[in-house]
């Protein structure tokens, strides 16, 4: 086999950015494009929250019809140029420049590309992981629409007496859900499936705000917007322990200079409080993909690799991270580059031109830390849209974030399949609105 490769691990925003772009700026056949995921499609993850809440009335759509709006075909968005490979990487030797693979493969690399995703981070919690489902990828949130609606169908039998479910963590992923998921149960109730006070859904957040990292302006419309569907919202609380069937939850640890009065958190008086939950949803964070830190990788807390700005591995010339594995830190507020799908792409861009560039002999470029805008939907045909000192609430945010969605698929695909996939998903996940 050629040394010539280029192996890119993982199809998500940031791998599948990296081999689209590297396909055109790498025209000669004398290097061959490797990249592997484990699944067969590429995820469109900001809509997972819609196939865990899909309309669950009558007629309701099938988990199949669900997917298909946020499941793209891998091999299908790939040029001649990329040699697609559906394994699971079980060993990476950046000394040896080789990559184990699940069904016995090796391949050997020139240049290596670092995207294999995120994991929950349950940040130790007792039980969490063996009783909340999550939304790692599309199985889970198949999961947990089975699930819940399971839940409903044994609440219409008479074999419940209340739904409750309650969600750990409100940052976007928590808010999107919530906000979805009573959205549903609301077009349950105007249909007659359900009745008022059918259900509980309860909003856990260990800080003071919901939508911490945008302004107090945006954080307040979310919470006034879950609270008017009928969301509980307790702040400035942690989830200390779950067990099948309840959770125990617990006032934040206080910080330097606290005091415990400063919380908002409703049970201050009694530092415990245990609730019922027939269904516990974790959205309280993420960490890097397990495997970089097993392969003997330095990584943080979370699991990242650190990269300079030309997104190169510390120490390593020939090993590109982004995304959810990549620890970059903003030199202009000594933050690291968030987590986010945008991020991913934005650092994939730069990875592209560098490998490209280096085997072209040209100057490499760096990250240039752009300020990226939100798009948090809540619920029905509403979203906060955050831009710099801007925001956009309600119908109109709704829109941009249609928009958004438009523009990345009109980024990976033809116009005509971009818009057909498009309109198919608005077809389906608006049947709750």
């Amino acid at each position: 086999m050629t040394q010539n490769n280029i192996v890119i691990l993982g199809a998500g925003f940031g791998g599948l950015r990296v081999a689209l772009d590297l396909q055109k700026k790498l025209p000669s056949p004398e290097w061959q494009i490797y990249l592997v995921d484990r699944n067969d499609c590429h995820l469109y993850i900001p809509l997972l929250y819609e196939v865990a809440t899909g309309y669950f009335g009558n007629n309701k759509p099938t988990e199949e019809i669900l997917a298909q709006g946020c499941c793209l075909n891998i091999s299908q968005l790939l040029g001649k140029r990329v040699q697609f490979l559906q394994d699971e990487v079980v060993r990476i030797d950046c000394k040896k420049k080789s990559i184990s693979l699940r069904d016995g493969k090796t391949l050997q690399f020139s240049y290596l590309v670092l995207a294999l995703g995120s994991a929950p981070d349950y940040f130790g919690v007792p039980g969490l992981e063996a009783n909340a489902c999550t939304f790692g990828g599309l199985a889970d949130a198949l999961k947990l629409r089975r699930r819940i609606s399971d839940f409903i169908e044994r609440k219409r039998k008479g074999e419940l007496s209340k739904i409750n479910i309650i969600i750990g963590g409100g940052g976007a992923t928590g808010v999107e859900f919530a906000a979805e998921l009573v959205q549903s149960f609301l077009c349950l109730k105007n249909y007659g499936v359900l009745r008022a006070g059918d259900w509980q859904i309860t909003l856990v957040e260990a800080l003071p705000r919901l939508l911490s990292v945008l302004s107090l302006k945006a954080s307040a419309l979310a919470l006034a917007r879950l609270e008017k569907q009928g969301v509980k919202i307790m702040l400035d609380t942690c989830i200390k322990s779950a067990a099948p069937g309840e959770i125990i939850l617990a006032p934040r640890p206080l910080k330097s200079g606290e005091k415990e009065n400063d919380l908002v958190c409703e049970f201050l008086p009694e530092h415990e409080k245990k609730m019922k939950a027939d269904l516990i949803v974790w959205a309280g964070g993420i960490k890097s993909n397990g495997l970089l830190a097993q392969c003997g990788l330095t990584t943080d807390r979370k699991g990242r690799v650190e990269v300079n700005a030309q997104m190169r591995v510390k120490d390593m010339e020939d090993v590109f991270a982004l995304g959810d594995n990549a620890l970059l830190i903003n030199p202009q507020n000594n933050q690291a580059v968030p987590m986010l799908a945008q991020a991913a792409i934005a650092e994939a861009k730069i990875a592209a031109k560098n490998i490209a560039s280096l085997i072209q002999g040209m100057a490499l470029i760096n990250y240039s830390f752009p300020e990226f805008p939100t798009a948090n939907p809540i619920g029905g045909k509403r979203a906060i849209i955050v831009f710099k000192n801007l925001i956009f609430d309600g119908f109109v945010g709704w829109v941009v974030r249609q928009a958004a969605d438009l523009r990345y698929f009109l980024s990976i695909m033809p116009l005509f399949a971009a818009l057909n996939f498009f309109f198919r998903g608005v077809r389906v996940y608006t049947k709750n609105d």
